[in-house]
């Protein structure tokens, strides 16, 4: 009587196991789906309204060089650019119309957990303000050195358009 009772008890723990694996499951199935669509969201470009009209953000990068890019006026646009400051070379403006298209900020932003001296990426930040078409360069460079120190170029054309 008391092995059928053991071979009773053992199969009710097996399946509260199979229950509490079953949940866990679920959990982690949730967490990756709610990990995936945070991620798409975050990636697609944003369209913010303010002032009564829509305004269309774009974010440019290194594979973005020599590109035409379209944008409405008060958008916000981001350049993210790969630096390492500690070489001593930093992305700068090289030219740019401040009519057209204003620099709100300049940011270096290490990469996460790397170790001290390692790179991370130049972020940009303009506004829009008018407009018109304006050909944006960027170097870089060493600035006590000079243009001789020019390492690198970036150079995009803005075309920014009424709402």
């Amino acid at each position: 009587m008391f092995a059928r009772l053991d071979k009773h008890r053992t199969i009710i723990k097996a399946k509260r196991h199979h229950g509490i694996g079953f949940k866990k499951g679920l959990v982690y199935t949730f967490y990756f789906i709610f990990g995936i669509s945070l991620l798409f969201l975050v990636s697609c470009g944003t369209t913010n309204t303010g002032g009564g009209r829509t305004v269309s953000n774009v974010t440019l990068t290194e594979a973005d060089k020599g590109k035409t890019i379209d944008v409405n006026q008060s958008a916000e646009v981001l350049f993210r650019l790969k630096e390492n400051p500690t070489t001593g070379y930093r992305w700068a403006i090289d030219q740019n119309d401040d009519t057209l298209l204003s620099l709100r900020s300049s940011n270096f932003s290490s990469t996460s957990g790397a170790p001290v001296g390692a790179g991370g990426t130049r972020i940009f930040t303009f506004t829009a303000k008018q407009p018109g078409t304006v050909h944006l360069q960027l170097k870089l460079w060493r600035q006590w050195q000079g243009n001789s120190s020019i390492i690198e170029r970036y150079d995009v054309t803005i075309q920014v358009h009424s709402v």
